[in-house]
């Protein structure tokens, strides 16, 4: 006699369809790693080809920051170096008089010009492939403090100006009043660029790794009086042997057999620094599994990247994503290149067949 379940226990469902966690975590881990090595190429070119003051500062105004922020021309660099290209959408543009108060408590309406920009970074390819990676938000308006007014000397005050009333520095002949800007359309190229420029920071920002080297907006700063930050060491090579614990010293002109010169101010990575960086290894193999998941993600968009990639390799159990490929590569004592290598065989041989198939 078959024992029967009662009703409830046997409508309820055995349990969820399963679903690929695995994958989406594997996903996950993977991007974490690359978005490090990214933070970490990115710190050392701001360490290595950027320049304090051009590309970079510490210091804005009577403010310190505990990493380097991006100046205009920083911006424009790493664009550069990493093959973006700007391209700017105006979403608002506003002209219309707007009310304000004069120093005297009168009325008077002054040309309000706002720009509102949206920023489209696009990656081009060595084959000419452009692929959208960002985007960013920037305004700009002529009603900033820098833009609605003007520092102008006695002589040059407005006709009925109270000199008493308005803000004011300096004494005497040198002193210098403010006054609003009385040419506000000659503002108009200025602002838009402006809200251009902020645009741009603003969707580097969104850019792997970027926030983890850099500061691109005072979100973190220091308070005015502490104690700065130190500039980010200069790259150097150690020599074969040296403990890693061995205090970096700067490159001295002195005679053999002198005393050698203190330690500079900027202390090298500590040991435990330099083994957070990847190796030479692990960036290359991190850069070739990215590659495959870019071929992977242009031959099937809707699939996830790394059960393409399985299934181009012929890994057993494809639907485990990247855990099926790191155990299959490890069985086989293979790596992510040799695999790079094997697919891209593999996509190259296959499209002549298409081509064939196309013109019978």
């Amino acid at each position: 006699m078959t024992a029967q379940l009662p009703t409830e226990q046997r409508d309820a469902p055995q349990g969820p369809a399963p679903w690929p966690m695995a994958i989406a975590l594997d996903e996950i881990e993977a991007q974490a790693r690359y978005n490090a090595m990214v933070a970490d190429r990115i710190a050392a070119v701001i360490r290595d080809h950027m320049q304090p003051g051009v590309h970079y500062t510490y210091k804005l105004g009577e403010t310190y920051f505990p990493r380097p922020v991006l100046l205009d021309a920083g911006v424009a660099y790493i664009m550069s170096v990493l093959r973006l290209v700007p391209r700017h959408h105006v979403e608002l543009a506003l002209r219309e008089p707007v009310p304000v108060q004069r120093p005297d408590g009168g009325t008077e309406h002054r040309l309000l010009i706002k720009y509102v920009v949206r920023a489209e970074l696009w990656h081009i390819s060595p084959n000419g492939k452009e692929r959208l990676v960002a985007e960013g938000l920037g305004s700009a308006s002529s009603f900033e403090t820098r833009h609605l007014y003007r520092w102008v000397s006695g002589q040059e005050l407005p006709a009925g100006a109270d000199p008493s009333r308005l803000p004011s520095r300096g004494q005497g002949s040198s002193a210098r009043y403010r006054v609003y800007n009385p040419d506000p359309d000659d503002l108009d190229n200025t602002i838009l660029k402006m809200a251009a420029k902020r645009a741009e920071a603003d969707a580097i920002r969104q850019l792997p790794g970027v926030l983890e080297a850099c500061a691109l907006l005072p979100d973190a700063e220091i308070q005015a009086g502490e104690q700065p930050p130190r500039p980010l060491p200069p790259r150097k090579q150690e020599p074969q042997g040296e403990a890693q614990s061995a205090p970096s010293r700067p490159p001295s002109r002195a005679q053999p057999g002198s005393a050698p010169r203190p330690a500079a101010p900027q202390q090298a990575p500590t040991a435990s620094e330099r083994g957070q960086r990847p190796s030479q290894t692990q960036v290359t193999e991190l850069a070739a599994e990215r590659q495959l998941i870019d071929i992977a993600h242009g031959l099937s968009p809707e699939a996830p990247v790394h059960v393409t990639i399985a299934r181009l390799l012929g890994v057993p159990e494809p639907e485990r994503g990247r855990a099926a490929i790191v155990r299959w590569l490890q069985q086989h004592g293979r790596t992510w290149q040799d695999a790079l290598q094997q697919v891209r065989e593999q996509v190259a041989a296959h499209r002549p067949q298409e081509g064939q198939g196309d013109a019978s």
